[in-house]
This record gives C-alpha cells, sequence and structure tokens, in this order.
C-alpha cells in the first residue's frame, strides 16, 4: 500500500524507501484493521450462512492477542538493546562467548523471568543483519500507529476523510521529505506516546480505543 499510494517525484523515494523510523508504521497500522471488533464483523464470516462474527467471539478474539504483551514487550526492548550494543560504539568483544555472555546480562537485567545465563533468542533475532542499529524503529512505528488510529480512525476506521489525509501526508510521500515533518504532519502535533504506553500498562496494546 505505502508503494501503491506513492506519489514522490522521484524512484528512489516512492514507497518504502524513506527513513527506517517510519517505514512499518503502515503494517503496523493494519495491524489495527485487522483486530477491531467492527472490521473483524465485516470480513470474517461463517462459510456457509455468510452470517458474521458475533459480538462476543470478535471481542474475545481481539482481547486473546492482548495475552502476554508484557512479555512481548521486554523481548522487543532486549532486541532494542542487543542491537544497539551490537551496531553502537560498545566495548569490543573478543569471541562469541564474551558475546553471548553480555547479552545473557542484558537479558537479565530485562526479562521479569530467569533466562538461560546465554540468551538463545539472539538465534532468532534475524533482524539484526537488516536493521543493523535501526530496531528501535519497530516500537517508535508501534508509537507512531498507535497515535495515529487513536486520532483518526478508532471511531471509525473507514473513515474516507481520515484514510485521504493518511495518503496525502504520509503514504504518498516516501522518503522525498523528513519523517518528523511527515508524522507531525498527519498527527497534526508530535507524537503522543500515552495512548501505547497506557494500553501496555494495563495489557490491551492494540485495543485502545477499537472496540
Amino acid at each position: 500500500m505505502h508503494s501503491i499510494l506513492g506519489a514522490s517525484p522521484f524512484q528512489f523515494t516512492a514507497g518504502t524507501r524513506c527513513a527506517q523510523d517510519i517505514v512499518e508504521v503502515p503494517s503496523t497500522l493494519m495491524e489495527y484493521y485487522a483486530w477491531d471488533p467492527k472490521m473483524l464483523r465485516k470480513f470474517a464470516k461463517h462459510h456457509r450462512t455468510n452470517e458474521p462474527l458475533p459480538r462476543s467471539l470478535s471481542d474475545r478474539l481481539s482481547q486473546s492477542r492482548f495475552m502476554f504483551s508484557g512479555l512481548e514487550l521486554e523481548s522487543q526492548l532486549f532486541y532494542n538493546h542487543a542491537d544497539q550494543y551490537l551496531c553502537g560504539a560498545g566495548p569490543y568483544v573478543k569471541d562469541y562467548p564474551e558475546l553471548f555472555d553480555a547479552l545473557g546480562a542484558m537479558d537479565r537485567d530485562i526479562s521479569s523471568i530467569p533466562s538461560p545465563e546465554r540468551p538463545f533468542a539472539m538465534a532468532r533475532f534475524t533482524h539484526a543483519i537488516g536493521y543493523a542499529g535501526q530496531y528501535y524503529s519497530y516500537m517508535w512505528s508501534k508509537a507512531i500507529a498507535s497515535d495515529l488510529w487513536n486520532r483518526h480512525f478508532a471511531d471509525d476506521p473507514l473513515s474516507r476523510e481520515a484514510g485521504e489525509h493518511y495518503r496525502a501526508s504520509m503514504l504518498s510521500r516516501g522518503g522525498s521529505e523528513p519523517p518528523r515533518q511527515m508524522v507531525e504532519r498527519v498527527l497534526g502535533g508530535p507524537v503522543d506516546l500515552s495512548p501505547m504506553l497506557d494500553a501496555f500498562a494495563n495489557g490491551s496494546f492494540g485495543a485502545e480505543r477499537g472496540r
């Protein structure tokens, strides 16, 4: 969608060819649509009767994704810290054992659940290569998408006015403008972190007002 709606004057600044800080915003925003009860009942229908998903079931389904959201946040924080450690100006490590000892200590500082001496989670941290020091953009994109959803789409996910504003202010611009400029234009001001932080605190990230 980011590329399809791109209207940048240059190919190399079109669509997802933008700053890493905002490249995940469109896909993160779409997660709200996939789990919003109002949207679920529009496409999740019985294969024979075409009856929409009952409200009680769609609500339970939407709430199920928030189980263990705290642990997911801890996992993301570990990846963020590990990414900065691997790509930053931290202390040089001589070998893999020393590296994994350092990451293990980092994991134990963050995790609320006892973890192995050496964090095997790094074995599945595939973005450590492609993002290289920019993995923080996932959490930053969640903050932007959360604020964007709450300001413009939570009450009416299919609002044409809000959709056109989002397209014109951000999606169509690609990487042709500074990311902060685009984000503040589409939001109407600086990013408000409180919806995302409140949702993490009460275990309902992604459902702030999407009910």
